[in-house]
């Protein structure tokens, strides 16, 4: 997802959180947990360049992953 994508759902998540009633400080951490929470998007489903490579792995594996180049 791109950054955009990101900043926007997070501050969806923050808005929700600030209609239940948080405070904006627990608002905020609301949000972040929730994103963290969020399942990884499948990426080939919807015509991204996730592969698997030459020497066996995949291209990003899982979040934090070391981007190792498409082949």
């Amino acid at each position: 997802m791109s950054n955009q994508q990101n900043e926007a759902l997070l501050e969806q998540l923050f808005e929700e959180a600030l209609e239940m009633g948080m405070s904006e400080k627990k608002a905020a951490k609301y949000a972040r947990k929730k994103f963290t929470d969020l399942p990884e998007p499948d990426y080939k489903k919807y015509g991204g360049a996730v592969k698997k490579m030459s020497g066996g792995g995949c291209v990003m594996p899982g979040r934090g992953g070391k981007f190792k180049g498409i082949s």
